[in-house]
């Protein structure tokens, strides 16, 4: 980081009145289905045998929203391994995680949730838009799914699981990214010029949102409920859709307004 800006990008810093944020799994494509994100929850497994010799599997906890560290730390510790080993290894077993993905990348199926490829693009197609990512995912392995999806050049910038635990802090992370990403754009925030909205399918990422003090949006596609992604939107600007498949409703929603 930063990403060299995906040639699709029209405008500047200085155009940008909206930045959004999107969460991948869940949100961006699906994890339903046994095999959804498979290389990924195995990549887990290899890690904790390969780094800490440890029979492990990240279903035993619920980990929904949670980010790539979080869970490490919560499955490790209910398997007895000490917080400070967790700490002193967690480099190896992100590296770990990332060499299994990678030499499993061919099995790595995604599918891209109904309406997310049609936003995407009408939001690109705006000078006015800037694109990028926020998940709890380890960066290699979300851009591996992106790129398997087709949807990896819609994002200039990002915050990852494998920037911190703590969603929230992923948020601000992404933000600091895109100020470096596009010139000016760190003056129009400064300015209060422009809106950061983060989109999500968890409680976690309303949380996240809090946390960071932008926008929040759910979407109900991750297998949390719209009731249960409303309660956790605590503040004011929030609001929560059961699908992204009205593309002129979500442009409206994360924008402002309908363009084209």
């Amino acid at each position: 980081m930063p990403y060299n800006l995906r040639s699709g990008v029209v405008g500047t810093g200085s155009d940008v009145r909206t930045l959004i944020t999107f969460d991948v799994d869940g949100t961006l494509l699906s994890n339903a289905g046994a095999h959804s994100n498979a290389v990924h929850k195995t990549s887990f497994t290899a890690a904790f045998q390969a780094v800490h010799h440890v029979a492990a599997h990240i279903d035993e906890i619920p980990h929904k929203g949670m980010t790539d560290m979080m869970i490490i730390d919560r499955v490790l510790t209910l398997h007895g391994v000490p917080a400070a080993d967790i700490e002193a290894r967690m480099a190896d077993t992100l590296a770990s995680m990332v060499t299994y993905c990678r030499e499993h990348a061919d099995g790595m199926a995604v599918e891209v949730i109904p309406g997310v490829a049609d936003i995407l693009a009408r939001l690109a197609a705006r000078k006015d838009v800037a694109l990028g990512l926020v998940t709890g995912n380890l960066e290699a392995i979300a851009l591996s799914k992106l790129e398997a999806s087709g949807l990896g050049d819609y994002f200039a910038f990002g915050g990852f699981g494998s920037d911190h635990r703590n969603r929230g802090e992923l948020v601000n992370k992404a933000v600091a990214r895109a100020r470096e990403a596009y010139a000016d754009l760190g003056t129009r925030l400064d300015a209060g010029l422009v809106t950061v909205v983060h989109v999500g399918d968890t409680v976690y990422d309303m949380k996240a949102a809090e946390y960071a003090g932008v926008r929040g949006v759910g979407v109900a596609t991750g297998g949390v409920t719209v009731e249960q992604l409303t309660e956790a939107l605590t503040w004011d600007g929030g609001c929560v859709v059961p699908d992204m498949r009205d593309t002129s409703q979500m442009e409206r929603i994360l924008t402002g307004s309908v363009l084209g």
